[in-house]
């Protein structure tokens, strides 16, 4: 087998790794009650900041921050820490 096919087997095996850990996260965040979803979505995918999300849903800050904190613990951040350091 050349170098080109070895560099393309081996995207290839990567790209399937990645899109099964990035179904994994989708499956564990839709599983979130929605206030958790809701905040933890706006902070780290579509990366709003916390005064933002205020803005957006009606809730108080600390009620945010306790969404924030319980949406971490469901989510189980030892395993998503897991894949998000393999990605970088």
């Amino acid at each position: 087998m050349d170098e080109t096919q070895e560099l393309v087997d081996y995207l290839h095996e990567r790209a399937t790794e990645l899109l099964n850990e990035l179904e994994a996260f989708e499956r564990a965040v839709n599983k979130l009650p929605a206030r958790e979803r809701a905040v933890l979505v706006s902070r780290y995918i579509v990366g709003m900041q916390f005064k933002e999300i205020l803005k957006k849903f009606p809730m108080s800050e600390s009620t945010m921050y306790e969404a924030h904190q319980y949406g971490l613990e469901l989510l189980d951040m030892t395993e998503l820490d897991k894949i998000a350091l393999e990605w970088y």
